[in-house]
């Protein structure tokens, strides 16, 4: 029983640890707009902004091992859980295909439009595979986006992982501008606790995605980051898988 209670208080804790950092956020980083968990956990916002879960490195007190209990790293912190720990790289994994999936579906090519994902370029030297590339052949552009969700410490998490990924796909942007397409680079950023970058505009307005259905899309793409990073948390804790296999589809349990 009192194993059960910890389980859900800790819950509960990571549950208002992605409602605190809404609020806390600047002007231009949303994400209080978009989540779907409400104010039901508003009594544990003061302690999960603190970053209070119950985590061997966040213990502020006494000499209690802080390594992570699944890959031994020396600090278990919530951004090493929920972004690093190589053992939860396959829901890790999973929790970034679903917004790739969802921004994919989405998109309607055109008949003189070649559309590659996560795939290596052929004629490009090199081992690059971005999330995303969307070859026109007609128009002669070409748009690279590669979808990436950093945990949130403020904005300043989101610009740097935009500028890593438009650094690392350089190379690739400068292989489509010598043969003399028009190429246009961006990074796609959900938060792992569900912050939605507003910079996704831009990347949605230049694929010209139905605005209509964009309004659910976004919502449906910060569920899913929390609904993923959550059963990434409870599987830290527990050891027991939150999802199964069936049929080429994943489901929570």
């Amino acid at each position: 029983m009192e194993n059960s209670w910890t389980l859900h208080h800790a819950v509960c804790l990571f549950e208002a640890l992605i409602f605190g950092k809404s609020e806390t956020g600047p002007g231009n980083y949303t994400c209080s707009s978009y989540h779907p968990l409400g104010s039901r956990v508003e009594n544990d916002i003061h302690r999960a902004r603190l970053d209070c879960v119950p985590l061997n490195g966040s213990q502020r007190f006494g000499t209690r091992n802080k390594k992570c209990r699944r890959c031994g790293y020396a600090n278990e912190t919530l951004t090493h859980v929920l972004c690093y720990c190589k053992p939860n790289f396959v829901s890790i994994t999973k929790r970034h295909n679903s917004i790739q999936d969802r921004l994919v579906r989405l998109f309607k090519a055109s008949a003189t439009t070649t559309v590659r994902i996560n795939q290596a370029v052929p004629g490009f030297d090199g081992s690059l595979r971005p999330d995303f590339v969307a070859v026109n052949e007609t128009c002669k552009t070409v748009a690279i986006i590669d979808i990436t969700m950093p945990f949130e410490n403020r904005y300043a998490a989101f610009q740097a992982a935009r500028q890593e990924k438009q650094n690392k796909y350089a190379p690739l942007a400068e292989h489509y501008e010598r043969q003399g397409y028009s190429v246009f680079l961006e990074a796609f950023i959900v938060g792992a606790l569900g912050g939605w970058d507003p910079a996704n505009e831009g990347i949605i307005n230049h694929l010209k995605l139905g605005h209509n259905y964009c309004r659910l899309m976004r919502r449906l793409m910060v569920s899913d980051a929390i609904r993923w990073s959550r059963d990434i948390y409870v599987e830290q804790l527990t050891g027991v898988r939150q999802y199964q296999e069936e049929t080429g589809c994943t489901q929570s349990v």
